[in-house]
């Protein structure tokens, strides 16, 4: 930063004490100093003054979304459109008891949003649409011939950023977003008795976090896409990749409910999507409880350097003793873990060979929140 540097006079002025000796007291002459002093003092207040609008603690307003008369906003979504864009203070909305069919956004410029319910088993909600994969089931040569797509990399693409996305109830884009309280859920398997492709929440915001929520669809419950995420408290309902995407994400007291269908087929919990071994993104499942009737992985691998963990975790005899699926990648690179899990499920004497083991020390990565949180963002958010 340069230096100001400014000639200046002093002026004495006497002022006696009872003992009626003279202390002086200092005056700048020169006015352009006593300007740039008060212009500095009032930046440093209105600094302040925003960093105290800013604190976490601080709502700038509480909107109120419900079905009764007299609420202003009967849908969710209408709530969240009505925050200005770029956003800078956190703003409460708080969902009243219901159940609300709809589609829910948070676009990525609405920032510092806290979506609040009046708890899981009574707020929700729900939509009933599935990814509809007919058009891309062509084969290439056809696809490319019918003018649909070019390569696969955009194949893949167009099914995942749009067809995917399309199909959630719930998505969010933005930054600094929470969820509290509230059951997330996409009821179109339950509905149809059809398996599809059926999104409840994806979430690509960075530092987003969720608190007593519920997730519940059957296939692709909650694809955790982008950015860093905590999950506490929550419950999750699925029975194949129910927790799937490229998220660095840690899951703390969670309820893992494994479903099964007609024909009883195995599931997956998870499939994970790191692409690459320099990247950060994983799943790390701290003291959770996996149960349900489904017979299930832990999970497979959906990216070439997959990266999952589970520790100090309940597992209900619902695992399949090999515990993991490579899919179609090579297990030398696969970064898969368990570590002082207890249960039926969590005997390791039939695991896979290539699992990981993971050592004490290795261990206190993931014994704290600095897996996705070395800034302290989760405690800086309001609760």
């Amino acid at each position: 930063m340069p230096t100001l540097s400014i000639t200046q006079k002093q002026i004495v002025i006497p002022r006696y004490t009872s003992s009626s000796s003279p202390k002086p007291i200092l005056l700048f002459e020169n006015q352009s100093i006593m300007t740039l002093t008060f212009h500095f003092i009032m930046g440093f207040l209105g600094f302040l003054s925003i960093s105290f609008a800013l604190s976490p603690k601080d709502f700038r307003k509480t909107i109120i979304v419900g079905k009764n008369e007299q609420n202003q906003f009967k849908t969710v979504q209408s709530a969240i459109d009505s925050i200005p864009n770029d956003n800078l203070q956190w703003i409460k909305i708080h969902i009243q008891e219901g159940t609300f069919r709809e589609q829910v956004r948070i676009p990525r410029n609405k920032w510092f949003i806290l979506l609040e319910g009046e708890g899981r088993d009574k707020t929700t909600l729900v939509e009933s649409k599935y990814m509809n994969a007919e058009t891309w089931n062509l084969n290439p040569t056809t696809r490319f011939e019918k003018g649909f797509i070019t390569d696969m990399d955009e194949y893949q693409k167009v099914i995942l950023d749009v067809s995917l996305e399309g199909s959630a109830t719930f998505v969010s884009e933005a930054n600094n977003i929470i969820i509290k309280d509230i059951t997330l859920k996409n009821d179109y398997s339950s509905s149809t008795g059809l398996i599809k492709r059926a999104v409840a929440a994806d979430i690509k915001g960075d530092m987003t976090s969720f608190y007593n929520c519920g997730f519940v669809s059957f296939q692709d419950t909650l694809y955790d896409r982008s950015g860093r995420h905590y999950f506490s408290n929550c419950y999750i309902e699925g029975h194949v990749d129910y927790i799937f995407g490229h998220g660095q994400s840690i899951y703390e007291r969670y309820t893992i409910f494994s479903a099964t269908n007609k024909k009883g087929s195995k599931g997956w919990i998870t499939a994970q999507g790191r692409a690459k071994s320099t990247d950060r993104d994983g799943f790390l499942f701290k003291d959770c409880d996996l149960t349900g009737p489904g017979l299930s992985y832990l999970g497979r691998a959906w990216g070439s350097y997959s990266k999952v963990v589970f520790y100090r975790s309940k597992m209900a005899n619902i695992i399949v003793p090999e515990g993991w699926d490579q899919w179609d990648q090579s297990p030398s690179n696969l970064e898969y873990s368990e570590y002082d899990c207890s249960g039926p499920g969590s005997s390791l004497s039939s695991r896979v060979n290539w699992m990981k083991t993971l050592s004490s020390k290795e261990i206190e990565l993931y014994s704290g929140n600095s897996f996705i949180d070395n800034q302290g963002w989760i405690n800086d958010q309001p609760k």
